[in-house]
């Protein structure tokens, strides 16, 4: 899986995007923010606990996140699938789902600093000692964050697998109705080109012209002299048509006979 050049909110609304991160991370408690390809935040942090922000603060702590943050990305972009590991800063889960459109990798679901099981006390003060924080602090912070069991942490991954895949399956299905639809303008133009050189091709006779389906005998094209031969002015259709159809819905090449005739 390669890495692209552009990010997920070149393809979806930010604040869409935004809508659902709260959503979700205000419900189960949970530090959660959308990543581009580079690793750099896209969206605003929801749910941002103390001891996240405590390690943002610091420079040599925030390298320490930016790197465990670069080893998420770099499994997704290796295997294509949702990445867990235990922070080493904090022996705690953290966890990307990765945004793809097609093979194009735009970035993930970052969920940081998950409680799921007993604090290692003595690597949150190796941290603390790492990063200049001071340790008592460091520990009341770590101690604030709720506790997630197993079952809720496969549950809020399977719905953000889910609902990335709905997201990225919907702006897919869009662009390619999008895609068409230009197709189908570009035809429309090539079609009503060749209707004009045809109309323009049967004015230039000196004998009444038209163009019927066969099928349905339906009376596609007529020209300027069979407009003259019926009485019937230029810009002055409408009297053509009812003319020749008698205020029907379409022309039939029929009624054009039958008017000819009795005329």
């Amino acid at each position: 899986m390669g890495r692209g050049k552009r990010s997920v909110t070149d393809i979806i609304d930010i604040e869409y995007l935004q809508d659902i991160q709260d959503s979700l991370g205000r419900i189960v408690g949970i530090t959660m923010v959308l990543l581009n390809p580079d690793g750099f935040p896209v969206s605003r942090p929801t749910n941002m606990k103390a001891f996240c922000a405590m390690m943002r603060l610091s420079k040599s702590g925030f390298q320490m996140c930016v790197k465990t943050n670069s080893a998420l990305i770099a499994k997704n972009q290796e295997t294509g699938k949702p990445a867990v590991m235990t922070c080493p800063n904090s022996g705690l889960k953290t966890a990307a789902v990765p945004i793809f459109y097609g093979e194009e990798y735009l970035g993930c679901w970052l969920l940081e600093q998950i409680r799921m099981s007993d604090i290692d006390y003595r690597l949150i003060e190796q941290t603390a000692n790492a990063a200049g924080l001071e340790k008592r602090v460091a520990m009341e912070n770590i101690l604030m964050l709720p506790v997630i069991t197993k079952e809720e942490f496969d549950n809020i991954m399977r719905f953000l697998i889910t609902s990335t895949k709905v997201l990225t399956n919907m702006v897919k299905t869009n662009a390619e109705l999008a895609e068409r639809n230009e197709e189908l303008e570009k035809l429309t133009y090539k079609l009503n080109d060749s209707a004009k050189a045809f109309r323009e091709f049967i004015d230039l006779g000196d004998v009444g012209a038209l163009l019927s389906d066969y099928h349905t005998d339906e009376v596609l094209i007529y020209n300027n002299f069979y407009k003259s031969m019926l009485g019937v002015a230029d810009g002055d259709e409408e009297l053509l048509y009812d003319y020749m159809a008698g205020n029907k819905e379409v022309i039939l090449f029929s009624d054009v006979k039958e008017k000819l005739l009795d005329s």
